[in-house]
């Protein structure tokens, strides 16, 4: 199962471009900032039965949440700076990461390979004329 979703900094997001990943047992979370006012989370966990279809944004947000609790402060609040309402829940999302998500993710740099190391862009950033 998991839940993912995307951040919101009108005034800009604080984060260094690089992904984050944190692991604990049978859940795994992570975020990367996409733009500069956006940043990417998810939470992957197991479960044996996904249980009825959560539609309610308040009861999702607090699921989702009570899976990180006690997890790192960024962590939960890139979480908490996610508008209701916008937090995918599986199939939604492959469509998102794939269309959406993962190409901004690879302009960035190669974050697709599970570091946390500095990283070159993998392509010469656009100059303004």
């Amino acid at each position: 199962m998991a839940f993912r979703g995307l951040a919101e900094y009108a005034d800009g997001q604080p984060f260094e471009p690089k992904v984050n990943y944190i692991y604990g047992r049978g859940v795994r979370a992570g975020f990367v900032p996409v733009s500069p006012t956006k940043v990417y989370w998810f939470i992957c966990f197991n479960r044996p039965d996904p249980g009825p279809k959560i539609t309610d944004p308040a009861a999702l947000k607090s699921e989702e949440l009570e899976l990180v609790r006690g997890w790192p402060s960024d962590l939960l609040a890139v979480m908490r700076s996610t508008p209701e309402g916008t937090v995918w829940d599986n199939a939604a999302v492959c469509a998102a990461r794939d269309g959406v998500v993962i190409p901004r993710l690879v302009r960035l740099g190669p974050f697709l390979e599970h570091t946390n190391f500095e990283c070159d862009l993998l392509e010469p950033a656009l100059q303004s004329p």
